[in-house]
């Protein structure tokens, strides 16, 4: 009994000092926001003849729990209010450095920091293979200067490339003179058969001594045909001309003079190859430009090909990409655009997609072969399933929600119905 007399003297005492003292000075207290206030609530210390409140706050690890006094809401709010604004005033001047510091690098700066990381990423690597002796070549400002043009993995890969050039180069110096022209003039265009039969020729011309041709008479005979017909003899005509030369005992020195214009013929012959095929390869690489060119300016002019989808810079950019750059190659070494690759793993499927819309009439062409896609019976496809998708939604989003309270209002027939608006839950529709 003693002891509850003391708790409600306590209690009493405490009600009557909140009441008039500090209520009164927290009124009349004009709150600064950057001050501390002090919280009797929470900063008093603990009173064994307090009376415990019966929501306790959850205890923090590490942390005495904090009692509570039975006060009211009314006062509990007026003293807890300052605090709370302090903390919201600390949360909007706190700014970490580094939200700071990214907030002063503008986005093409970071672009630029992890450009020029990855180039000295690739750098160090090329320096390392160097080093080690995968690479037979590599001089640093040179990296850098094929970096800041083509990029480093490009310039990883032109480095790769003269080195295998570097390696084939110093194989095929192991090679009798004869095959290393051979494969050369291969690689600048010239047709395999006419290097063949040109070299071959070559080196038979190139065996035949004087000493074998003066006591050999079929030998200065063939000679002096192959010499006369390239001349523009018929065969007949060679075999007279021939026959004089024999009464006239000057065969041998005939056939020496036709033996080095042959030889010349050949070389001559190998020059105008090399020069038709590179001639081949500049009319190729002008059609090539011209044609890119032509991609672009279609595509460029292409604003939409699916109704209702607009193609934008980035858009058109990639489809040149795949029209136009090389990404494989097939067994018979013609090169390959990602949409022949593509087809190449599954013809047949890749044919029947394309077989599919032909019928559909995407593929149409006027009279004029000008493109005049009909996507009417995709368009009507896609609709119809989203409208349906949309009417499941619909007759979802009519359920009544627990917890909100519906919309009723009176129909014409008298009785209450649900309004449908009220109740609809726009994020299931999204």
């Amino acid at each position: 009994m003693a002891k509850n007399t003391e708790e409600e003297a306590s209690a009493l005492d405490f009600d009557q000092v909140l009441s008039q003292d500090f209520l009164v000075s927290v009124e009349n207290a004009e709150i600064d926001d950057n001050a501390t206030v002090e919280n009797p609530l929470v900063d008093k210390p603990e009173d064994p003849t307090q009376i415990p409140n019966p929501v306790e706050k959850p205890e923090e690890e590490g942390e005495e729990p904090d009692e509570e006094l039975n006060v009211s809401d009314d006062e509990k709010q007026a003293v807890e209010e300052p605090p709370e604004k302090e903390d919201e005033q600390e949360d909007e001047d706190v700014v970490e450095p580094s939200e700071k510091t990214r907030s002063d690098q503008s986005p093409s700066d970071e672009i630029d920091d992890n450009s020029s990381s990855s180039s000295d990423t690739y750098k160090l690597f090329a320096k390392a293979n160097y080093e080690e002796g995968v690479l037979t070549d590599f001089d640093e400002k040179e990296f850098e200067d094929l970096a800041e043009k083509y990029g480093p993995v490009n310039a990883m890969i032109e480095l790769n490339r003269r080195t295998i050039l570097s390696e084939v180069d110093r194989w095929k110096g192991t090679l009798p003179k004869e095959i290393h022209t051979l494969i050369d003039n291969y690689q600048d265009g010239v047709p395999l058969k006419d290097l063949i039969d040109n070299r071959s020729k070559a080196i038979e011309y190139n065996k035949i001594t004087e000493e074998h041709l003066e006591d050999n008479n079929d030998m200065q005979e063939e000679i002096l045909r192959r010499d006369l017909m390239s001349r523009g003899f018929t065969e007949e005509e060679a075999k007279e001309e021939i026959s004089l030369y024999a009464d006239n005992d000057i065969s041998y020195k005939k056939a020496t003079q036709a033996l080095a214009r042959l030889r010349k013929a050949e070389d001559n012959r190998l020059e105008k190859l090399r020069l038709e095929a590179k001639q081949n390869q500049e009319q190729e690489e002008r059609r090539r430009e011209e044609a890119i060119n032509e991609i672009k300016t279609h595509v460029g002019a292409t604003k939409e090909i699916i109704p209702g989808m607009t193609i934008n810079k980035r858009d058109q950019d990639q489809i040149v990409d795949a029209l136009t750059n090389v990404v494989n190659y097939d067994k018979n070494g013609t090169p390959l655009n990602a949409i022949m690759e593509t087809r190449s793993r599954n013809p047949l499927a890749f044919d029947n997609t394309i077989a599919y819309l032909y019928t559909l009439g995407v593929f149409n062409l006027d009279d004029g072969n000008n493109p005049t896609p009909d996507w009417s019976k995709v368009m009507t496809k896609s609709k119809t399933q989203v409208v349906k998708e949309l009417e499941k939604k619909f007759e979802k989003a009519k359920t009544f929600r627990p917890g909100k309270s519906a919309d009723v209002s009176r129909g014409t027939d008298g009785k209450s119905k649900e309004s449908f608006i009220t109740n609809l839950d726009v994020d299931r529709l999204k």
